[in-house]
């Protein structure tokens, strides 16, 4: 049974909330990546910021969160990527997009306000999080100087979503069962921002929450943070 939230989208609040984009690019990424490409012209007036999120709205399921990337200037239009786990609704969403498909969408709307942040930004996250990964290398001036550690299940799958947006020097590392492997992030999110900058924390929850123990001893940097989702739940806002 769909949850009320999807009820209300799919009624008459969705008709007054929700806005249309046109795929225009449907790319597979990887066996396990879609990055797909979507503009209209509302666009124009309400283009997306560097961090930004984008819901969509997924027919009796309710609404799934996305980042937006190579946001073109004046083309009104911007890229997403659907990382394809398992069978779930949004998986299965993603699998069946095809160019000239319509996506309704809430948004754009803040998350985490990139663009605000001091440079240079050292993010965590997973496999969820390389479309933002992918928002920190396009600010100006962030450059080489800006790092992504992400955890994730396969070095290989991970490496070839990363290849084919531009993240190749993206840090990876197999995630622990036991979540060994977190003191190791900790470590080089403290040296990547050792001379300044911020600590952008994305992705897991129960990641997040480790990671913000470890690191008290450690960094004292800024931090932003934004759980995409955690274990047991649906995705997160």
């Amino acid at each position: 049974m769909a949850n009320l939230k999807a009820r209300l989208l799919g009624g008459w609040l969705g008709d007054r909330l929700l806005r249309d984009l046109v795929v225009s690019n449907v790319e597979p990424v990887h066996r396990r990546f879609r990055r797909i490409r979507v503009g209209a012209s509302w666009l124009g007036e309400a283009p997306p910021g560097a961090g930004d999120k984008v819901q969509i709205y997924l027919p009796d399921v309710g609404a799934r969160t996305y980042t937006p990337f190579d946001i073109g200037r004046g083309s009104e239009a911007f890229s997403l990527l659907f990382y394809l786990h398992g069978d779930t609704p949004g998986a299965r969403f993603a699998r069946g997009i095809e160019v000239g498909n319509t996506l309704r969408v809430l948004g754009p709307g803040r998350s985490i306000p990139l663009e605000s942040l001091a440079l240079p930004i050292a993010l965590f996250g997973d496999e969820t999080s390389l479309g933002i990964a992918r928002s920190v290398y396009e600010l100006e001036d962030a450059g080489a100087r800006s790092t992504a550690h992400l955890e994730v299940s396969s070095v290989d799958d991970a490496g070839a979503a990363c290849a084919a947006l531009g993240l190749s020097d993206a840090t990876l590392i197999v995630r622990d069962d036991n979540d060994g492997h977190l003191e190791e992030v900790a470590r080089r999110l403290s040296a990547s921002t050792r001379d300044g900058g911020t600590i952008v924390l994305t992705g897991r929850a129960s990641s997040i929450q480790k990671l913000r123990a470890l690191l008290r001893s450690g960094s004292r940097r800024p931090q932003s943070v934004k759980a995409y989702w955690a274990d047991g739940k649906r995705g997160l806002d």
